[in-house]
């Protein structure tokens, strides 16, 4: 799962430079991309912050450089356009982070969700969580990530809803914008 996720993210159709960073949380893997296409960088790290998901996310945060940053677990995919019209988005408007639908597959089934720009409201996302709005659908303004929104939330226990209370927080800071498109899979339910 976690290789198909890097080859999703290294095959983005973005013009631009794509710094893919993998951040491994007390465990140990083996990527080796092969010969990574122009504009497109591979980093393997070890999660140096809080053990779980929030310090995983928060050590590829502090390593990343790029004006945007995007986020994917290892057990999800993005289609090739994710990035590059997730990027038009954030030039045209302006809110700090976008996010898209996804598609999730059960073990039977596959089903799109995708989020209404209405949706992923402050008002609305407190008093419904849009699941729509999934983690490994966002992109924010890494000046943002940094300054009004700020990292994950190391000290929730377990990492439990650290991506719900990120998402509050981003709708807090500023508008959300939305790609209507399921441009991420979702393993929901299932091991494989």
């Amino acid at each position: 799962l976690l290789r198909r996720a890097v080859a999703g993210m290294l095959a983005q159709d973005y013009p631009g430079d794509v710094e893919c960073l993998v951040v491994l949380d007390r465990c140990q893997d083996r990527i080796d991309p092969g010969d990574l296409p122009p504009g497109r960088t591979l980093r393997v790290l070890a999660n140096d912050h809080a053990p779980g998901l929030a310090g995983a996310r928060n050590t590829g945060l502090a390593a990343a450089g790029g004006t945007y940053v995007a986020f994917c677990d290892d057990d999800d995919s993005w289609a090739p356009r994710k990035v590059r019209l997730q990027v038009e988005a954030l030039a045209d408007e302006a809110a700090l982070t976008v996010v898209t639908g996804i598609t999730v597959l059960y073990a039977d089934r596959e089903v799109d969700r995708v989020p209404q720009p209405g949706d992923v409201t402050l008002a609305k996302l407190a008093r419904r969580r849009v699941m729509e709005a999934h983690p490994s659908s966002v992109m924010v303004r890494r000046t943002a990530l940094l300054g009004t929104i700020g990292l994950v939330d190391e000290a929730i226990p377990g990492s439990y809803g650290e991506d719900y209370d990120w998402i509050l927080r981003a709708a807090q800071a500023g508008p959300v914008a939305v790609v209507p498109e399921p441009l991420v899979r979702v393993q929901w339910g299932q091991s494989l």
